[in-house]
């Protein structure tokens, strides 16, 4: 397949950030903070800035058991006094990305549903290697379902959403509720990164060589650091795989 064989909007897209950008560079301990700085200038300066104005937007933070997790709550004019939210953790590869880098899409949601968005700011490889950022997204949840009142969150009316790495970290969450027999109302997911096999089909070819957007040999590098240089076990669905009695109980998702 060719970029040229693409939807022609979506090809003039990938096209023009090639050019402009060149390819995503390898990921070392050195240049973190200058990729995560990169990722989030790329996103603004495709206009992933902005958005709708909120009635109310609304930073938290979350204190738990020996750390702190920010939370971005966003309230639409539209949202009711007390009503449903959803929770969004955005992509990045689990590496990068923020609640400044997803505030455009957050506010969209929001706008678009009436009703409040909740963003989490939630721990990234290398630095803290899986389980920690989806430690981080759970406990978010069950925090607000606890507290929720208090922003105008009914806790019996959430749902996960996210994108690329965030879906699959919505995923997983939503997989862990089911377990403890509080489903989510819905999960919203975009283009989500579900199982970390490079080696299938689709990934060696045609779509992961790097001309759309996806490259196996840094995303190898990303899944060793997200594993702390391991290899497999990260996904939402690996837990399956490793545990039978927690695969029924999270049947309720598939």
């Amino acid at each position: 397949m060719a970029v040229s064989d693409l939807d022609p909007e979506i090809a003039a897209a990938l096209s023009r950030d090639l050019a402009r950008y060149g390819p995503r560079a390898a990921l070392t301990a050195e240049n973190v903070a200058a990729l995560r700085a990169d990722f989030l200038r790329r996103r603004l300066e495709r206009g992933l800035r902005g958005g709708p104005a909120m009635r109310a937007v609304r930073d938290v933070d979350a204190e738990l058991p020996g750390r702190r997790i920010r939370l971005r709550v966003h309230v639409p004019e539209a949202a009711p006094p007390a009503g449903p939210a959803l929770f969004y953790f955005h992509g990045g590869g689990w590496v990068w990305g923020s609640l400044d880098s997803h505030d455009r899409i957050m506010r969209e949601l929001a706008q678009r549903s009436g009703q409040r968005v909740v963003g989490v700011e939630y721990r990234k490889a290398p630095e803290h290697p899986f389980p920690a950022p989806f430690e981080d997204c759970r406990d978010a949840v069950f925090w607000v379902a606890a507290h929720g009142r208090a922003f105008g969150i009914d806790p019996r009316r959430i749902a996960f959403g996210g994108d690329s790495a965030g879906a699959g970290l919505a995923l997983a969450v939503g997989m862990e509720a089911v377990a403890r027999g509080q489903a989510p109302a819905t999960m919203l997911l975009f283009y989500g990164s579900f199982d970390h096999d490079l080696e299938t089909g689709s990934y060696r070819a045609p779509f992961g060589d790097g001309r759309f957007g996806l490259d196996r040999r840094p995303d190898d590098v990303v899944l060793r650091a997200l594993n702390g240089n391991r290899h497999g076990g990260c996904g939402p669905l690996d837990a399956d795989r490793r545990d039978e009695g927690l695969a029924a109980k999270r049947d309720g998702v598939r």
